[in-house]
């Protein structure tokens, strides 16, 4: 890297000297002693279901992939793997040609297996995912639209990495390397998770009717099919286009299931056939596997894909890929590997997958539809918008759940957090859009000014803080989501100017995105529904934990750490003209950096369990309904002829005809 000047070389030298000590030294110290204060809290009893020798391997590997990239950067990129200093030359060679993000994948590689050598069950279940989170929030939220804007975009594909639209063609190497990104990692985490105890709380799914059904030993060769029948279909992708959005509905399909599956244990006790002359198959099949892993069954979800994939491509073998998809499926409950419930259940797996696109189309559609929806109506000097219903439906939810878990006696203290929330909201919100005459809202002043809220409840009642911290914590992702449609229609969160199947055209002469942002009819990315899918998957993880019994403070900690990393990646989508930026990170993501260490500062205090969830009550569903009512009115009704500050939620039609 040159510098203008023989003076400014110590200064950039120790620049790059601190950035690289900041990643190199401090993050992994802090993932190191995150995961040390959580073992000693006792936050995980989940076993760890790697080898030292696997561990060490993956250490190995996953170093010398990283000291691959790295030289590859100096060498080819003629710089450094830093953000703050980049390589001056888009880099394609090397270990690049393997993966786009090869110093991550070993980053990630090493962390997981350092966590394992150490036994340390907190840094292999919550540090180590957290690093993966965080690192795709850098991609998407900074790296990707950097290096993109200064570098152009890539002219060579990774090997393992998704095929572009565009390719009619694909190569028998890069087919087989959709095998391992199509179904690794599924794989991975399925064969860890299987190596965890079957959870207390896990009820048997079977019928009466299922435990005495026949099991003869057949029913294990047409069970076995399923993975060499699901594993090869990659193979026969027509192009690009397809595998890249079939892939995302297997990915998304598999968290999904996953996610169910830890929300709702059930399983599903694991029977052997009759016939015991099989049994180095029974071996094969049952080695990693587990009896809670049971609903949604994988099993038939993946062989009603394949079927899927095979037909698509193929006439001849639309048929017959379908029978053998149905007999897999029957194999599931002939060999005793699976209750009825659990193949009926994979089918919407298998749907999810399928469908990915259609799926997808159909939200960006509903969102834009949602966005072009605004309307008033005028009573007296009041104007009611109609994101009203979306509002008072986000305040509803959020006040409801969270009464629910904690119980109606702490009504008042939760009016506290929310009047100081929503004060704190509308004076950050005033802060970063300047002193204007609409009135403007801010999560992060919301978040703020409830966590002030909390903070001087707990110097009172310290107890029923932490566990009013969890509840709320658990409540604000679903808040949030639903709270993205009034976002929608009033056009505030928005993206920037983009392109592809995640966009939205918005022409409602009120939506913020046409009167401030001037983008009318303009494609911009459909960030608000982005938003709602990322909440809605924290919501998952939150009331995972609360049905485990986690700790209340990290419960709240981690909520913090997870929104913080879903917002920052949100940000590289987002195109605001108001938000400021600095160091070419917008104010928001700072913010997230803060959170993030925040998050993971909260959760490393002791802290009882939380609660079992109490139950809802009349006083419970009065209060939310009450609070939905004052919230709407606060964020869906303004004064639309009066000049006072605060008075107005969206300009009135003449600013916007001045404007353009």
């Amino acid at each position: 890297m040159t510098t203008s000047s023989p003076q400014r070389r110590p200064h950039t030298l120790l620049l790059k000297f601190a950035y690289g000590a900041l990643f190199v030294v401090a993050l992994p110290g802090l993932l190191a002693i995150w995961s040390w204060r959580l073992d000693n809290l006792g936050a995980i009893v989940s076993p760890i279901n790697v080898t030292p020798f696997l561990a060490l391997a993956g250490l190995l590997a996953g170093a010398s992939l990283m000291l691959a990239g790295m030289h590859a950067l100096w060498v080819f990129g003629k710089g450094l793997p830093m953000n703050a200093f980049p390589p001056k030359h888009l880099v394609e060679r090397s270990v690049f040609r393997l993966f786009p993000h090869p110093i991550y994948v070993g980053f990630c590689l090493c962390v997981f297996s350092y966590f394992a050598l150490v036994e340390s069950r907190a840094g292999f279940w919550i540090a180590g995912p957290v690093a993966i989170g965080a690192i795709i929030a850098l991609v998407f939220g900074y790296e990707g639209p950097e290096l993109r804007q200064r570098l152009g975009e890539p002219r060579v594909h990774p090997l393992f990495s998704l095929p572009d639209e565009g390719d009619a063609r694909l190569s028998l190497l890069k087919r087989v390397a959709l095998i391992v990104l199509a179904w690794g990692p599924w794989a991975v985490a399925y064969s860890l998770l299987s190596g965890l105890p079957t959870p207390a709380s896990a009820e048997e799914l079977r019928f009466s009717f299922e435990w005495g059904l026949p099991r003869p030993a057949y029913w294990l060769w047409i069970y076995s099919l399923a993975y060499p029948f699901a594993a090869l279909a990659p193979l026969v992708f027509r192009d690009g286009r397809e595998a890249r959005l079939t892939i995302q509905g297997i990915w998304t399909a598999s968290a999904v299931g996953f996610l169910w599956m830890l929300l709702f244990p059930c399983k599903a006790t694991l029977l052997l056939p009759v016939d015991g002359s099989h049994d180095w198959l029974v071996v094969a099949n049952r080695t990693l596997d587990a009896e809670w892993l049971a609903c949604p069954s994988f099993h038939s979800a993946w062989a009603l894909t394949a079927a899927g994939i095979y037909g698509r491509n193929s006439r001849v073998l639309r048929i017959p890929s379908f029978i053998l998809a149905v007999l897999i499926a029957a194999s599931c409950i002939g060999t005793g590997s699976h209750a009825l419930i659990d193949v009926l259940a994979g089918v919407p797996l298998a749907a999810l997958a399928l469908n990915f696109q259609k799926i997808a189309n159909t939200l960006v559609e509903t969102s834009q539809n949602i966005a072009n929806s605004w309307k008033a109506w005028r009573t007296g000097q009041f104007r009611i918008i109609s994101h009203a219903t979306w509002t008072a439906a986000s305040a509803f939810a959020g006040t409801l759940i969270v009464l629910g878990l904690v119980g109606s006696d702490r009504v008042w203290p939760l009016l506290v957090v929310i009047v100081s929330g929503v004060s704190g909201a509308l004076g950050f919100g005033w802060l970063v859009e300047g002193k204007q005459l609409s009135r403007p809202f801010g999560y992060f002043g919301f978040l703020l000014g409830a966590m002030a809220a909390l903070a001087i409840i707990w110097i009172f009642r310290p107890e029923e803080a932490v566990a009013l911290a969890a509840a709320i914590a658990v409540a604000a992702p679903i808040t949030q989501a639903l709270g993205r449609g009034r976002c929608l229609v009033q056009g505030c969160c928005h993206g920037r100017h983009g392109q592809g199947p995640w966009t939205i055209r918005v022409r409602a002469p009120q939506s913020r995105i046409v009167c401030v942002a001037g983008m009318d009819d303009t494609p911009v990315y459909a960030t608000q529904l982005i938003a709602a899918i990322l909440n809605l998957a924290i919501t998952g993880i939150l009331l995972i934990a609360w049905r485990t019994h986690a700790a209340a403070l990290f419960v709240g900690g981690f909520y913090l750490v997870l929104t913080a990393l879903a917002r920052f990646a949100e940000e590289g989508w987002r195109g605001e003209p108001q938000t400021p930026h600095k160091y070419g990170l917008s104010i928001y993501q700072w913010i997230c950096v803060a959170l993030v260490l925040t998050g993971i500062g909260i959760s490393m205090l002791a802290s009882p369990p939380v609660p079992g969830a109490v139950g809802l009550s009349t006083i419970s569903i009065v209060t939310a309904a009450g609070v939905a009512l004052v919230l709407s009115f606060a964020m869906s009704v303004d004064w639309p002829d009066s000049n006072l500050p605060l008075s107005r939620l969206a300009p009135p039609l003449a600013a916007r005809q001045s404007r353009l």
